[in-house]
Protein backbone atom coordinates (compact mmCIF):
# COMPACT_ATOMS: atom_id res chain seq x y z
CA UNK A 1 0.00 0.00 0.00
CA UNK A 2 2.95 2.55 1.17
CA UNK A 3 4.48 2.08 -2.71
CA UNK A 4 1.35 2.61 -4.33
CA UNK A 5 1.22 5.73 -2.33
CA UNK A 6 4.97 6.65 -3.62
CA UNK A 7 3.85 6.01 -7.18
CA UNK A 8 0.91 7.71 -6.92
CA UNK A 9 2.86 10.69 -5.91
CA UNK A 10 5.32 9.90 -8.95
CA UNK A 11 2.68 9.85 -11.23
CA UNK A 12 1.11 13.00 -10.07
CA UNK A 13 4.91 14.55 -10.06
CA UNK A 14 5.10 13.05 -13.49
CA UNK A 15 1.94 15.12 -14.62
CA UNK A 16 2.99 17.95 -12.95
CA UNK A 17 6.19 18.31 -14.84
CA UNK A 18 4.70 17.89 -18.37
CA UNK A 19 2.73 21.16 -17.74
CA UNK A 20 5.11 22.93 -14.86
CA UNK A 21 7.41 24.51 -18.57
CA UNK A 22 4.07 26.30 -19.44
CA UNK A 23 3.44 27.76 -16.20
CA UNK A 24 6.82 29.37 -16.18
CA UNK A 25 6.00 30.92 -19.48
CA UNK A 26 3.38 32.39 -18.04
CA UNK A 27 4.42 33.60 -14.53
CA UNK A 28 7.61 34.66 -13.10
CA UNK A 29 9.48 31.26 -11.32
CA UNK A 30 9.76 32.71 -8.09
CA UNK A 31 5.91 33.16 -7.87
CA UNK A 32 4.96 30.07 -8.63
CA UNK A 33 7.61 28.05 -6.28
CA UNK A 34 6.77 30.99 -3.30
CA UNK A 35 3.15 30.89 -4.01
CA UNK A 36 3.48 26.63 -4.16
CA UNK A 37 5.49 26.48 -0.92
CA UNK A 38 3.63 28.91 1.16
CA UNK A 39 0.17 27.61 0.29
CA UNK A 40 1.53 23.95 1.49
CA UNK A 41 2.57 25.73 4.39
CA UNK A 42 0.06 27.26 5.68
CA UNK A 43 -2.02 24.42 4.63
CA UNK A 44 -0.56 21.99 7.05
CA UNK A 45 -0.48 24.04 9.27
CA UNK A 46 -3.96 24.23 9.68
CA UNK A 47 -4.53 20.84 9.48
CA UNK A 48 -1.96 20.16 12.31
CA UNK A 49 -3.94 22.57 14.22
CA UNK A 50 -7.47 21.07 13.60
CA UNK A 51 -5.98 17.55 14.01
CA UNK A 52 -4.23 18.81 17.17
CA UNK A 53 -1.26 17.02 15.62
CA UNK A 54 1.56 17.25 19.16
CA UNK A 55 4.92 18.35 17.50
CA UNK A 56 8.11 16.51 17.83
CA UNK A 57 9.97 17.96 15.22
CA UNK A 58 13.41 19.61 16.98
CA UNK A 59 14.12 23.14 15.97
CA UNK A 60 17.67 21.82 14.78
CA UNK A 61 15.77 19.19 12.84
CA UNK A 62 13.22 22.00 11.42
CA UNK A 63 16.46 24.00 10.30
CA UNK A 64 17.97 20.91 8.81
CA UNK A 65 15.13 19.95 6.70
CA UNK A 66 14.16 23.79 5.87
CA UNK A 67 18.03 23.83 4.32
CA UNK A 68 18.06 20.61 2.53
CA UNK A 69 14.44 21.61 1.01
CA UNK A 70 15.97 24.87 0.20
CA UNK A 71 19.16 24.06 -1.63
CA UNK A 72 16.83 20.58 -3.64
CA UNK A 73 14.93 23.23 -5.08
CA UNK A 74 16.95 25.71 -5.72
CA UNK A 75 19.48 23.82 -7.06
CA UNK A 76 16.29 22.04 -9.45
CA UNK A 77 14.66 25.81 -10.17
CA UNK A 78 18.90 26.92 -11.61
CA UNK A 79 18.62 23.91 -13.72
CA UNK A 80 15.24 24.73 -15.75
CA UNK A 81 17.17 28.06 -16.84
CA UNK A 82 19.52 25.30 -18.52
CA UNK A 83 17.54 22.62 -19.49
CA UNK A 84 14.17 22.05 -20.60
CA UNK A 85 11.28 20.96 -17.51
CA UNK A 86 11.06 17.25 -18.46
CA UNK A 87 14.81 16.47 -19.16
CA UNK A 88 15.61 18.23 -15.32
CA UNK A 89 13.07 15.68 -13.94
CA UNK A 90 13.97 12.68 -15.75
CA UNK A 91 17.57 13.46 -14.80
CA UNK A 92 16.73 14.47 -11.29
CA UNK A 93 15.31 11.64 -10.38
CA UNK A 94 17.39 8.61 -12.23
CA UNK A 95 20.24 10.04 -10.59
CA UNK A 96 18.34 10.15 -7.02
CA UNK A 97 19.15 5.87 -6.43
CA UNK A 98 22.35 6.69 -7.11
CA UNK A 99 22.82 8.92 -4.49
CA UNK A 100 21.26 7.33 -2.41
CA UNK A 101 22.64 3.74 -2.14
CA UNK A 102 25.94 5.70 -1.66
CA UNK A 103 24.62 8.13 1.23
CA UNK A 104 23.04 4.84 2.92
CA UNK A 105 26.19 2.69 2.45
CA UNK A 106 28.67 5.05 3.77
CA UNK A 107 26.96 7.95 5.86
CA UNK A 108 23.42 7.45 7.42
CA UNK A 109 23.29 3.23 7.33
CA UNK A 110 26.66 2.32 7.51
CA UNK A 111 25.74 -1.09 9.26
CA UNK A 112 23.72 -1.82 6.68
CA UNK A 113 24.75 -3.51 3.07
CA UNK A 114 22.87 -1.26 0.49
CA UNK A 115 25.24 -2.32 -2.36
CA UNK A 116 23.47 -5.79 -3.13
CA UNK A 117 22.94 -6.69 -7.14
CA UNK A 118 18.93 -6.00 -7.00
CA UNK A 119 19.78 -2.12 -5.72
CA UNK A 120 22.38 -1.89 -8.51
CA UNK A 121 21.13 -3.58 -11.54
CA UNK A 122 17.48 -1.00 -10.70
CA UNK A 123 19.70 2.36 -10.41
CA UNK A 124 21.65 1.65 -13.36
CA UNK A 125 18.42 0.26 -15.55
CA UNK A 126 17.12 3.22 -14.94
CA UNK A 127 19.97 5.49 -15.37
CA UNK A 128 20.88 4.28 -18.52
CA UNK A 129 17.20 4.45 -20.50
CA UNK A 130 17.46 7.90 -19.08
CA UNK A 131 20.65 8.58 -20.73
CA UNK A 132 19.25 7.26 -23.83
CA UNK A 133 15.99 8.93 -23.84
CA UNK A 134 18.39 12.63 -23.22
CA UNK A 135 21.17 11.55 -25.93
CA UNK A 136 18.40 10.50 -28.64
CA UNK A 137 16.85 13.81 -28.37
CA UNK A 138 19.04 15.93 -30.22
CA UNK A 139 17.50 19.45 -30.54
CA UNK A 140 17.96 19.57 -26.80
CA UNK A 141 21.21 21.54 -26.33
CA UNK A 142 21.87 20.59 -23.04
CA UNK A 143 24.58 22.85 -20.87
CA UNK A 144 27.23 21.31 -18.63
CA UNK A 145 25.83 23.83 -15.76
CA UNK A 146 22.62 22.56 -16.10
CA UNK A 147 23.64 19.01 -15.44
CA UNK A 148 25.50 20.07 -12.55
CA UNK A 149 22.29 21.98 -11.35
CA UNK A 150 20.22 18.94 -11.69
CA UNK A 151 22.68 16.38 -10.14
CA UNK A 152 22.95 18.55 -7.25
CA UNK A 153 19.21 18.65 -6.68
CA UNK A 154 19.59 14.74 -6.90
CA UNK A 155 22.08 14.71 -4.16
CA UNK A 156 19.91 16.94 -1.95
CA UNK A 157 16.61 15.43 -2.69
CA UNK A 158 18.69 11.90 -1.56
CA UNK A 159 19.30 13.29 1.69
CA UNK A 160 15.92 15.21 1.94
CA UNK A 161 14.28 11.60 1.28
CA UNK A 162 16.88 10.05 4.64
CA UNK A 163 16.15 12.82 6.84
CA UNK A 164 12.27 12.73 6.68
CA UNK A 165 12.35 8.91 7.13
CA UNK A 166 14.78 9.74 10.20
CA UNK A 167 12.05 11.96 11.16
CA UNK A 168 9.12 10.14 10.99
CA UNK A 169 10.93 6.66 12.71
CA UNK A 170 11.18 9.30 15.70
CA UNK A 171 7.33 9.89 15.65
CA UNK A 172 7.03 13.32 13.72
CA UNK A 173 4.18 12.66 11.17
CA UNK A 174 3.77 13.60 7.58
CA UNK A 175 2.10 16.53 8.12
CA UNK A 176 3.96 18.13 10.39
CA UNK A 177 7.04 17.53 8.25
CA UNK A 178 4.62 19.30 5.24
CA UNK A 179 3.99 22.02 7.93
CA UNK A 180 7.30 23.53 8.51
CA UNK A 181 9.77 22.20 5.61
CA UNK A 182 8.87 24.68 2.82
CA UNK A 183 8.80 27.38 5.49
CA UNK A 184 12.38 29.06 4.26
CA UNK A 185 11.79 28.29 0.67
CA UNK A 186 8.65 29.42 0.32
CA UNK A 187 9.60 32.86 1.84
CA UNK A 188 12.53 33.02 0.04
CA UNK A 189 11.08 32.92 -3.46
CA UNK A 190 8.23 35.18 -2.40
CA UNK A 191 11.18 37.81 -1.49
CA UNK A 192 13.13 36.93 -4.19
CA UNK A 193 10.20 37.93 -6.60
CA UNK A 194 9.01 40.92 -4.65
CA UNK A 195 12.56 42.24 -4.71
CA UNK A 196 13.02 41.99 -9.02
CA UNK A 197 9.32 42.15 -10.02
CA UNK A 198 6.82 45.25 -9.47
CA UNK A 199 3.46 42.97 -8.81
CA UNK A 200 0.82 44.01 -11.58
CA UNK A 201 -1.94 41.78 -9.53
CA UNK A 202 -3.82 41.99 -6.30
CA UNK A 203 -4.44 39.13 -4.53
CA UNK A 204 -7.72 38.53 -5.23
CA UNK A 205 -6.52 38.28 -9.05
CA UNK A 206 -7.55 35.52 -10.92
CA UNK A 207 -4.19 34.78 -11.65
CA UNK A 208 -3.27 34.10 -8.08
CA UNK A 209 -6.34 32.23 -7.40
CA UNK A 210 -5.51 30.14 -10.37
CA UNK A 211 -1.79 29.51 -9.46
CA UNK A 212 -2.97 28.70 -5.69
CA UNK A 213 -5.39 26.08 -7.08
CA UNK A 214 -2.45 24.83 -8.56
CA UNK A 215 -0.40 25.09 -5.50
CA UNK A 216 -2.77 22.71 -3.65
CA UNK A 217 -3.33 20.07 -6.87
CA UNK A 218 0.27 19.96 -8.13
CA UNK A 219 2.35 21.21 -5.37
CA UNK A 220 0.71 20.18 -1.57
CA UNK A 221 -1.08 16.97 -2.59
CA UNK A 222 1.74 14.97 -4.26
CA UNK A 223 4.23 16.54 -2.09
CA UNK A 224 2.27 14.67 1.16
CA UNK A 225 1.52 11.65 -0.39
CA UNK A 226 4.94 11.09 -1.32
CA UNK A 227 6.56 12.28 2.14
CA UNK A 228 3.41 9.80 3.67
CA UNK A 229 4.64 7.02 1.40
CA UNK A 230 8.63 8.00 2.53
CA UNK A 231 7.67 7.57 6.40
CA UNK A 232 6.79 4.36 5.41
CA UNK A 233 9.32 2.62 2.70
CA UNK A 234 12.78 2.87 3.16
CA UNK A 235 14.68 5.57 1.61
CA UNK A 236 15.93 3.54 -1.04
CA UNK A 237 12.83 2.22 -2.22
CA UNK A 238 11.71 5.79 -1.97
CA UNK A 239 14.19 6.59 -4.54
CA UNK A 240 13.54 3.93 -6.73
CA UNK A 241 10.17 4.28 -7.17
CA UNK A 242 10.43 8.03 -7.46
CA UNK A 243 13.17 7.09 -10.17
CA UNK A 244 9.87 5.74 -12.62
CA UNK A 245 8.69 9.32 -12.76
CA UNK A 246 10.63 9.62 -16.32
CA UNK A 247 8.96 6.74 -17.64
CA UNK A 248 5.53 7.80 -16.85
CA UNK A 249 6.28 11.79 -17.80
CA UNK A 250 7.24 9.97 -21.00
CA UNK A 251 3.69 8.46 -21.28
CA UNK A 252 1.78 11.08 -19.96
CA UNK A 253 3.73 13.52 -23.19
CA UNK A 254 2.99 10.42 -25.43
CA UNK A 255 -0.52 11.05 -24.59
CA UNK A 256 -0.87 14.55 -24.83
CA UNK A 257 0.94 14.69 -28.19
CA UNK A 258 4.60 15.66 -27.36
CA UNK A 259 6.77 12.19 -27.88
CA UNK A 260 5.78 9.92 -30.27
CA UNK A 261 5.43 6.05 -29.28
CA UNK A 262 8.98 5.25 -31.73
CA UNK A 263 11.15 2.15 -31.15
CA UNK A 264 13.08 4.67 -28.73
CA UNK A 265 9.63 4.84 -26.83
CA UNK A 266 9.50 1.24 -26.96
CA UNK A 267 13.07 0.54 -25.63
CA UNK A 268 12.32 2.93 -23.14
CA UNK A 269 9.20 0.72 -21.96
CA UNK A 270 10.83 -2.55 -22.04
CA UNK A 271 13.29 -0.87 -19.57
CA UNK A 272 10.32 0.16 -17.36
CA UNK A 273 9.03 -3.59 -17.13
CA UNK A 274 12.29 -4.67 -16.34
CA UNK A 275 13.10 -2.35 -13.66
CA UNK A 276 9.91 -3.10 -12.06
CA UNK A 277 10.01 -6.72 -12.22
CA UNK A 278 13.84 -6.14 -10.48
CA UNK A 279 12.14 -4.31 -7.54
CA UNK A 280 9.40 -6.73 -6.98
CA UNK A 281 12.09 -9.43 -6.11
Amino acid sequence: MEAFIILLATFLIALRDSFFAEFLGRYHFALVAGLGFSITTALFLLLSKITRVRSHMSLQSSLKINLVTFLMWFCYLMALRYIPASINSMLNFSLGPVFTIFLMQYIFAKNENHLNYKNLICSIGVFSTVAFLIISKTSFNIKLTGILYVSLAAFFTAINNILVKLESNKGVTAKEIMSKRFILLGLSCLIYFLLNQTPSFTFLDSKILYLSLFSILAIALPLWLLTYGISKNNPLMTSLLLSLSPFMLYIVQVVRGFETLDARGLIIIINFLFVVSFMKK
